[in-house]
């Protein structure tokens, strides 16, 4: 790794475990992933572990990645940045790919630079419920006013108290407060007991504008590929003209003056693709259909012609999940035009399908009707550059298996 001059975060011990995990990554090309979960396996958060400057106690004889986290938040803040892709192999199972040209960007960068993609990436794309597999995981607001006496107990294994730690141990990481820790061993389980924290420089001037009313994570739009001209799409100012995209590095001008963000990897700009995708849909392995359509038709397009090749009738509503979870909304979500947009769901019919950085071996989940729940796997199978026109919108390639009824009482 690169590394240039820097003002005020180049020794933290996070940038250094950074790099190391994204070494190691790209070292592993195709790494195998956990086939139900796309999580790390126990044999590389192991190695990734000791390769850490900080490595932790491990907390089991079979870890798994949400024990580690600040491993689980660097998988999840390169998903964001698009430093690795989910693919899945010939046998169907997923594997993490490193994106050399995202990862070439980051090469690049000084480690101040570093230091503010991390920050943006954990506040503003990571997927704390993804990570954690706990619904109740997010940024807490009021954690910041407890930061300054904060004194913590032993962590509790039930209800909600895991996300303010695991938030506190990310922060920690990222140089705000520093842990007075003691080892603690219980039949096979082994962590550290945080005893107090203490809030030291670099807290005291980040987190007052992180607590702040306009970093509440309720207010942050949290699509890391909305560049300034697709957030003017979707957003005006009260008197009708075009919003401007916020840059998020401006607030913290008034605590580091010279922090110096030249190279940046968000917003993420998607090449555009004029071609023809060609998309798997699928219910279940013995019930699909593969169609192709043109890159110019929208994902309000997409759903109409899975409404077509499955015979429903079209009379619910409907959403796209472009990271392939419907239990998350960190990146792309496109919803049905009909209904409410929430902060960070899109018309479906304001996007094309070639504008939004679609790939060969991409899943999506598409989910259809919220009361009955019918999910759909979308995986792109070819991106092909063509000038072929599709009569109709879309055109059906193979059917495997018979489509369902839509209601059961029918």
């Amino acid at each position: 790794m690169q590394n240039k001059h820097t003002m005020h975060f180049n020794t933290l011990p996070i940038i250094t475990d950074f790099n190391r995990f994204v070494d190691y990554i790209s070292e592993a090309e195709n790494m195998e992933l956990t086939k139900t979960s796309t999580n790390l396996r126990a044999v590389d958060l192991l190695m990734l572990n000791e390769r850490m400057q900080q490595p932790i106690l491990v907390p089991s004889s079979k870890p798994k990645q949400k024990d580690f986290v600040l491993l689980s938040a660097f998988y999840f803040i390169g998903l964001a940045a698009e430093l690795w892709l989910i693919r899945r192999n010939a046998k169907g199972i997923p594997c993490l790919m490193p994106y050399p040209e995202r990862i070439s960007i980051y090469d690049r960068m000084t480690n101040d630079e570093r230091y503010g993609f991390l920050l943006q990436a954990y506040w503003c794309y990571f997927d704390q419920e993804a990570a954690f597999d706990d619904r109740s995981a997010m940024q807490d607001p009021f954690f910041f006013k407890t930061i300054p006496s904060l004194s913590v107990g032993k962590p509790s294994t039930k209800g909600t108290d895991w996300a303010p730690m695991r938030q506190a141990v990310i922060l920690s990481a990222l140089g705000m407060f520093d842990f007075s820790t003691e080892a603690i061993e219980k039949q096979s389980s082994r962590y550290a007991h945080i005893k107090t924290v203490t809030l030291n420089e670099v807290g005291q001037k980040l987190l007052p504008i992180l607590g702040s009313e306009e970093f509440s994570p309720l207010n942050i739009d949290r699509n890391p590929k909305l560049t300034n001209e697709l957030y003017q799409r979707v957003y005006s100012n009260a008197d009708g003209s075009a919003a401007q995209l916020p840059d998020f590095f401006a607030p913290f001008k008034s605590a580091y003056p010279d922090w110096k963000i030249e190279t940046r990897l968000f917003p993420i700009v998607p090449t555009v693709v004029t071609g023809i995708f060609t998309f798997k849909i699928s219910l279940s392995p013995k019930c699909y259909r593969i169609i192709t359509m043109r890159s110019e038709a929208t994902f309000e397009d997409l759903h109409i012609a899975i409404q077509d090749i499955f015979n429903f009738d079209n009379d619910h509503l409907y959403v796209f999940y472009l990271n392939g979870q419907s239990r998350t909304k960190v990146g792309y979500t496109f919803n049905d035009p009909r209904g409410d947009s929430d902060f960070d769901e899109y018309p479906a019919d304001l996007f094309a399908l070639g504008e939004v950085g679609l790939y060969q071996g991409q899943w999506i989940q598409y989910i259809f009707d919220f009361g009955d729940h019918w999910a759909f796997n979308v995986e792109v199978i070819n991106v092909e550059s063509s000038d072929k026109k599709i009569k109709g919108g879309h055109q059906l390639v193979q059917s495997v298996g018979k489509a369902p009824r839509q209601y059961q009482y029918e």
